[in-house]
């Protein structure tokens, strides 16, 4: 019996940092891509954007992240899935640096074979 695709996409949004959590759920083909796909004056102010590929990418780039950023509040406000797309919508506090209640969506989330397969 395979996972619901809400379910694996809410345990890595709950342990996104968590190596072994991350390492599970992602496989090593997955895409991440943040922004754009290829901004080199954007990538100097924020380094985790663009794209790249496997679990190692999603835990250096949001590492880096929150770095700069500190997540002081995640809220995920909805979830909808087809098949195995799952997208993903919330607020967050991202701490001082930034604007209080930004809005997110994390976009084109695909939940396939996991990353032992």
């Amino acid at each position: 019996m395979s996972a619901d695709p809400i379910e694996v996409v809410g345990e890595w949004l709950q342990n996104l940092l968590d190596p072994d959590v991350v390492n599970r759920l992602v496989a090593r083909d997955a895409n991440y891509v943040s922004l754009n796909t290829d901004d080199p004056e954007l990538q100097k102010i924020m380094p985790w954007t663009g794209t790249s590929h496997g679990p190692q990418a999603f835990l250096n780039n949001l590492g880096t992240m929150f770095t700069r950023w500190e997540n002081q509040a995640f809220n995920v406000t909805a979830m909808f899935a087809s098949r195995e797309n799952v997208a993903v919508f919330g607020d967050f506090l991202p701490g001082p640096l930034l604007p209080s209640g930004l809005a997110y969506a994390i976009a084109g989330v695909r939940v396939g074979a996991t990353a032992k397969s």
